[in-house]
């Protein structure tokens, strides 16, 4: 070899070498940074996450898959669903959220596993993420009382909800809106904002909302002139350009809102956009849990989260306010497709943070306490027996200014001007007195215990939900040993059977509770009965152009059978993205005699109105319940449904 050989020799030696040293300092670094990693809780949360499917339900197909699968399917294969008007609503409808579900659909292959898994891991992001929240503002303790307390339904308003019994927008979306508020109040600013930015592409109205919040405090701060306005330009700008496809979108969409768009609104979508039509009930049981939360303020956490928390809920109230202005009064067209009163879904998510951590705090206390947060988290843990959170306040009330005055109290309290403690109580007072002289939920006359004992029964008669708490008591009992062996010798006895013992666990998860479950909550015989077997027929047995006459308080049809419909209740949510396309629903659903999302009317129509219908709309075959004989040739009948010809 000559001596330019040799040169490039060790050249290349030396680049090899170099090379081999800085992997070896990142893979050093990745497992210096995994071994911080807290398995065992993640674990403790993701099996969290797939009790919920198993104590709840899951549902896959119905709701609001009606639209969004219509339009999936549409996205594939632009020849579905030919003359039904619904789908050419897509235009309006600004979410990529089917456009990305079509890429991983494409992918993955098996829409339903795709959907169950995604669901999980909305659910396991959104535990850890609200579980990291928590931790930040308070301790350990405080935030695994917090998840557990958010693993039941929660008061909000606007019809609206935090937990689903499926994978739609709204709840994927929220684990990332809830890590753009983690890291804000981390102060990690831009990345909040460009997070925040990056969900408005997939849904407006929780991106929305979670600006809403960011700007409030950042505005705020250039007010009182601890953050530049520069600063704030600068984060504004990266929202803007991260959300540009969304807003452009936005942007581009036109309709007019007319008294008759707003009638129709009113009629179908009222519990999402006009307060007014709410009952009672629901603003003073939402007012007893802000009272609870403000009881918690005892306890706040730092000085500089707290403040950041407060502009949190200012903003939500200030959309608030604007949702009733510009809904009942001043009707306004975005104020109305905004849906201002749903974004008390953060304020009850910071509610239950600070609930939390009061509980955490008040158990070191009296006994009187004691008994006050045992009846508090019974109330918000169940949601049947919410109304005994008067009785949790009240003894609350009590515990806080006699048993344990302001001068004696415990942990933050003990700091606490007795005027500030004053305040909140007042405050709790206040809304107890609104409650009593209002319209309002009757306090229960008799303990009713039928809810914990259906609680029990569900969890011990599940076999597969029974080993699912038996693993996460396992992994408990893993970190409680850990925490204990202090000995080296004991840790050097323990610790690779506590290592062999968070591996088993995580491998039984992936390889048998997850398929387990999935195979639970997916019966075989879900493609030949039901509502479901009606539209696996209509596909292998119709034209892609023949039109459905259906039930229009069932929901789905066009999800399975790809098949376009005459219309069904739920189609009229479109409204908020289409207002020419809501007087056509509204024709339909008169015509098919639909009353607020009902079908028994359209079911005892008779063989000449169901032919009246399919000569004005072109449809060949209608649907009905088994039990219903419309004197019309049956094609198919599962049992449940039928599907009769009107063609012949």
């Amino acid at each position: 070899m000559d001596d330019n050989g040799k040169a490039e020799m060790r050249e290349l030696t030396k680049d090899i070498s170099h090379i081999t040293h800085h992997v070896s300092r990142f893979t050093t670094r990745c497992l210096t940074q995994a071994k911080n990693i807290p398995l065992t809780t993640l674990l403790f949360l993701l099996l969290l996450a797939i009790a919920q499917p198993l104590w709840h339900g899951y549902r896959f197909g119905v709701s609001d898959h009606s639209i969004q699968f219509s339009i999936m399917n549409r996205i594939m294969d632009g020849t579905l669903y030919p003359n039904d008007p619904m789908l050419e609503t897509a235009k309006g409808y600004v979410s990529f959220f089917p456009r990305f579900m079509v890429v991983l659909i494409k992918l993955v292959g098996n829409m339903e596993a795709l959907y169950f898994v995604l669901h999980i891991l909305s659910y396991f992001a959104y535990f850890t993420i609200f579980y990291y929240i928590s931790l930040l503002l308070f301790d350990k303790i405080a935030a695994l009382l917090c998840v557990i307390l958010m693993t039941t339904s929660k008061i909000v308003l606007g019809g609206s909800s935090i937990h689903f019994t499926g994978l739609y927008p709204s709840f994927f979306t929220l684990p990332l809106a809830l890590l753009g508020v983690y890291l804000f109040l981390r102060e990690r600013y831009t990345i909040a904002y460009a997070i925040v930015g990056i969900i408005l592409n997939l849904h407006t109205l929780v991106a929305g909302y979670t600006v809403c919040m960011l700007l409030c405090y950042s505005a705020l701060s250039v007010i009182s002139k601890k953050t530049t306005l520069k600063a704030f330009a600068f984060n504004i700008g990266t929202f803007a350009v991260c959300a540009s496809p969304a807003l452009i979108w936005i942007v581009s969409t036109r309709g007019e809102m007319t008294d008759e768009w707003i009638r129709l609104l009113r009629v179908r979508s009222s519990h999402h956009s006009f307060p007014f039509s709410w009952d009672a009930s629901y603003y003073i049981n939402f007012l007893l849990l802000l009272a609870a939360g403000g009881l918690s303020f005892l306890y706040a956490p730092a000085a500089k989260f707290h403040r950041k928390v407060m502009a949190f809920a200012l903003a939500v109230a200030v959309l608030c306010a604007i949702g009733l202005i510009f809904a009942e009064y001043y009707p306004v067209k975005s104020v109305l497709r905004g849906q201002f009163f749903r974004s008390t879904n953060f304020l009850t998510i910071f509610c239950v943070m600070y609930v939390a951590n009061y509980i955490r705090h008040s158990w070191a206390n009296s006994m009187l306490h004691k008994v006050a947060v045992v009846v508090i988290f019974i109330a918000l843990l169940f949601p049947s027996h919410f109304n005994w959170l008067i009785l949790g306040l009240i003894l609350a009330l009590i515990a806080d200014n006699v048993i344990v005055p302001a001068e004696k109290g415990s942990g933050n309290c003990a700091g606490l001007r007795f005027s500030y403690r004053f305040c909140i109580s007042l405050f709790v007072l206040m809304a107890l007195l609104v409650r009593n002289f209002s319209p309002h939920n009757s306090f229960p006359n008799t303990l009713d215990v039928n809810p914990i004992v259906g609680l029990f029964r569900t969890f011990f008669e599940g076999s597969l939900l029974m080993f699912v708490i038996c693993l996460a008591l396992a992994l408990m009992s893993i970190v409680t040993l850990k925490q204990k062996v202090v000995v080296e010798g004991e840790k050097t006895i323990w610790q690779p059977v506590l290592h062999l013992g968070t591996l088993l666990i995580a491998l039984l998860i992936i390889t048998y509770v997850i398929p387990s479950a999935y195979g639970q909550l997916h019966p075989k015989n879900r493609y030949t009965g039901g509502w479901r077997g009606v539209q696996i027929w209509a596909k292998e047995n119709t034209e892609q152009t023949d039109l459905f006459l259906t039930p229009p308080g069932m929901t789905g049809f066009r999800i399975f059978s790809q098949r376009p419909i005459v219309g069904e209740w739920k189609d009229g949510t479109q409204q908020y993205f289409d207002a020419e396309y809501s007087y056509e629903w509204w024709r339909r659903m008169q015509d098919l005699k639909s009353e607020r999302g009902g079908s028994q009317n359209f079911n005892k129509l008779g063989k000449e109105a169901y032919t009246a219908l399919a000569k004005k709309y072109g449809a060949t075959y209608l649907v009905l319940p088994s039990n219903v004989s419309p004197g019309l040739p049956k094609a198919y009948d599962n049992g449940q449904y039928a599907v009769y010809r009107l063609n012949e």
